[in-house]
């Protein structure tokens, strides 16, 4: 092979190769056994045709699966079509569950962007844990994560807006925002109501110039700092993949307790759902 050959090859290689990084949106990939709480939740008929991973979710007990509202409740009638994938890395092997039950939050709606945005699925046989599927520390009542800390996000879902879905998990490392710069970020983005968008029950993560961050079938996905889960993917602004100057909003775990608690009977050192747990 001549010399201009072998260089040619090596530049495409390396020219294929920065094109491939620029769609990342942040993050690596890893493994289930560091995360062995990640799950892919999984919509059994997708397009009338097939399984299809969907969102994210979090084992919290031998039979309950944590998510976002929005993911499932459309599948609350139908749980037939509706099942979780878990202890594989690649989302498409994990062993399978149906489900016997979904509770959304009881004051969730969807307007412009969702509220009140947590669910619970329920397997229909238990979780048989191993060192890859083992249940997450959920954050109790009043747990406060100080604003600039570096929280991990873990999930399967694409690199970049009408992107495809990795098959691998991956994960990114995100830093949370305070409420007061949060609320600067999305000053001008109200719900049909004009009421505020970023609320208690929710909070910011991201970097400030973008590029690291949740992207489509992320939602649900577990948000962690400290080994313990604080956060669920919810939204973001128009369904955007890590923009610049809007990071992402999860859930707060910690202010649902309470609710978690009571559905699923997890015990969490005194329980309620009355205060943020992100620092200013």
């Amino acid at each position: 092979m001549s010399a201009h050959k072998v260089f040619v090859i090596v530049l495409a290689i390396i020219i294929g190769n920065a094109v491939a990084d620029e769609k990342i949106v942040g993050g690596n990939e890893t493994t289930i056994e560091e995360y062995p709480y990640a799950v892919s939740v999984r919509d059994t008929f997708y397009a009338g045709k097939y399984e299809k991973h969907i969102c994210g979710g979090s084992v919290v007990s031998e039979s309950w699966v944590l998510t976002s509202a929005h993911c499932v409740v459309g599948f609350r009638e139908n749980w037939t079509n509706l099942a979780v994938r878990v202890g594989k890395p690649n989302n498409n092997q994990g062993k399978i569950h149906s489900l016997s039950d979904v509770v959304i939050h009881p004051r969730y709606y969807y307007n412009r962007v969702p509220m009140y945005n947590i669910g619970l699925l329920k397997v229909a046989i238990p979780f048989l844990y191993s060192i890859r599927i083992q249940p997450v520390m959920l954050a109790p009542p009043g747990y406060v994560i100080p604003s600039g800390a570096c929280a991990t996000l873990v999930g399967w879902g694409a690199d970049q807006e009408g992107g495809s879905d990795f098959v691998f998990i991956r994960q990114v490392s995100v830093p949370v925002v305070s409420r007061e710069e949060c609320a600067e970020d999305f000053d001008d983005y109200e719900d049909f109501d004009g009421g505020e968008v970023i609320t208690d029950f929710e909070f910011c993560a991201g970097p400030k110039e973008g590029g690291r961050g949740f992207c489509e079938n992320d939602a649900g996905g577990p948000l962690v700092y400290d080994h313990t889960q604080v956060g669920v993917v919810s939204w973001s602004e128009g369904g955007g993949c890590a923009e610049k100057d809007l990071p992402g909003v999860y859930s707060n775990v910690s202010y649902f307790s309470a609710w978690i608690s009571g559905v699923t009977g997890i015990t969490l050192d005194g329980a309620s759902s009355t205060s943020p747990s992100v620092s200013s």
